[in-house]
């Protein structure tokens, strides 16, 4: 059994150690404890301040970078989409910002937006399912789909899709991009009036291509998934054929340009949808507003892409046409 004794003696040599202790600091080692710490905290502010000036440095490049984007683009979108149509599709809480921007260049290029289709909510939504079929199942035939052989999944993407584009040769909607018929009217005023889209004043001549403007996916993973094969069925549907479409999405403030959005970066990973659809993820910036246009020249000289800053772009920007 441990005694009194042995107490004693363990806090007296406890005592001494914290004696010796300040006996040591405060004399012999005093000067080399002090200049050590001196010396780190010295190399730490000249660190800091290193680092300052590189990040400072960094600012100003990326700032001069956009800068002479910003006045170089102009020169190079011009007349690069001469009279082509284009339909602008926006999905849910895409930035406004970027829509502006987007058509403003695609104009800068030459061509004709000719209308603006902003996708709703309900599109994706799960509950919604039924009253989608049951909206879009009488339009349909209007653009030379049958309901009975498309999928409920698949059916309001592809009617969406004949309304913009115009139904194939020979069906009962017209010839492909220049149906100019009733049928593309009514079914997007049909769509409008369910509540799946709403149309910007204007919309109606067919386009021959379609840049669809991406927003962020729902937070909840199941949402998310649901909400990305539903706008994955969509974007098959614009991009099948010989129809050009691009999918456009930029970054949010304080996010990494390294990362594209959730929406591109699922596209990018379809190998289905990759040689169809053509991508662009900086489209916030003056450099990818310049690079959506080649990439839409591109698509109908039947060349896609994937560009920007991010990790899974295979390059910056297309290259210049030799015209230019």
């Amino acid at each position: 059994m441990i005694d009194f004794r042995y107490h004693v003696v363990s806090i007296v040599a406890v005592f001494i150690a914290l004696a010796v202790g300040i006996v040591l600091g405060a004399g012999p080692l005093k000067e080399d404890i002090g200049s050590t710490l001196t010396a780190q905290v010295t190399q730490l502010r000249a660190d800091k301040s290193a680092l300052r000036d590189q990040l400072k440095e960094s600012q100003d490049g990326v700032s001069s970078r956009d800068t002479y984007a910003g006045l170089v683009a102009p020169a190079v979108i011009a007349g690069q989409l001469p009279d082509r149509e284009v339909a602008l599709v926006v999905l849910p809480d895409a930035d406004a910002g970027l829509v502006k921007r987007t058509t403003h260049s695609l104009s800068e290029a030459g061509a004709k937006v000719v209308g603006t289709i902003s996708v709703s909510d309900k599109w994706t939504d799960p509950d919604e399912a039924t009253a989608r079929t049951q909206a879009v199942t009488p339009l349909a035939q209007l653009v030379g789909v049958e309901p009975s052989v498309t999928s409920a999944g698949e059916l309001p993407s592809l009617v969406l899709s004949r309304a913009i584009f115009g139904a194939p040769e020979g069906a009962k909607g017209g010839s492909v991009g220049r149906d100019t018929s009733n049928g593309r009217s009514r079914v997007l005023q049909g769509l409008d009036k369910a509540g799946l889209i709403s149309l910007q004043p204007g919309t109606g001549e067919a386009a021959t291509s379609v840049v669809v403007v991406a927003g962020p996916l729902a937070e909840d993973e199941t949402l998310r998934n649901t909400e990305a094969e539903s706008y994955l069925k969509l974007l098959a549907t614009f991009g099948g054929g010989d129809r050009p479409a691009l999918l456009v999405s930029g970054h949010e403030p304080g996010q990494s340009v390294a990362v594209a959005s959730p929406l591109v970066t699922t596209v990018r990973a379809d190998p289905k949808l990759t040689s169809v659809v053509s991508t662009v993820d900086d489209g916030n910036l003056s450099m990818g507003q310049g690079t959506l246009v080649l990439a839409l020249h591109g698509e109908y000289d039947d060349a896609n892409g994937h560009y920007g800053l991010a990790g899974d772009a295979s390059a910056v920007a297309p290259e210049i046409p030799a015209n230019q």
